[in-house]
């Protein structure tokens, strides 16, 4: 499976409002596959290493044990077999669909895992553009990014649903 294309609605919603909430786009079986590649990740069974396997709400020292969130740098990269995955197949059509005239790319991957009974595994709210580069130092004139976020688990309030800021993504 290849392709997931996108209503007109849905692209105007993510242009309107910088963002949109997509059903159905991985099956229960291909979202299992993914799953059980993450779950090695979490058990170390494909290494990362240093820095890029971490929790970065704490000092890099801290046993694994202790860590609230997991942070897994670019799995693809220590894991080779998972690039091209299903995932990363549909999210590219679907980012050409919201930026047909622009080539779009993947530049970044990353697992985030929140620990269980961690009441400390918070994200603090952020701007993504403030981790990439801008546009001059790429060498190009248009800086549109598409980030993907895939929860393998239900989220709700509880657990840590993602929130997002309508709009934020206009200049102010």
């Amino acid at each position: 499976k290849n392709k997931y294309i996108l209503s007109p609605e849905q692209i105007e919603s993510f242009h309107r409002d910088g963002c949109t909430t997509l059903e159905s786009v991985l099956t229960e079986d291909e979202c299992q596959e993914i799953e059980e590649v993450f779950n090695r990740f979490l058990s170390r069974e494909i290494p990362v290493p240093g820095k890029d396997f971490c929790d970065m709400s704490k000092p890099f020292e801290t046993p694994f044990e202790d860590w609230s969130i997991v942070n897994c740098m670019l799995p693809t990269r220590y894991h080779p077999p998972f690039q091209n995955n299903v995932y990363e197949r549909l999210t590219a059509c679907i980012a050409q669909q919201l930026f047909p005239d622009l080539e779009m790319t993947k530049d970044y991957d990353q697992l985030l895992n929140k620990r269980p009974g961690k009441d400390d595994a918070v994200f603090a709210w952020h701007q993504d553009m403030g981790y990439w580069p801008g546009g001059r130092a790429l060498g190009v004139d248009e800086t549109s990014t598409c980030t993907f976020s895939l929860a393998v688990d239900d989220s709700d309030e509880y657990n840590g649903c993602l929130r997002y800021v309508v709009g934020s993504n206009k200049p102010k």
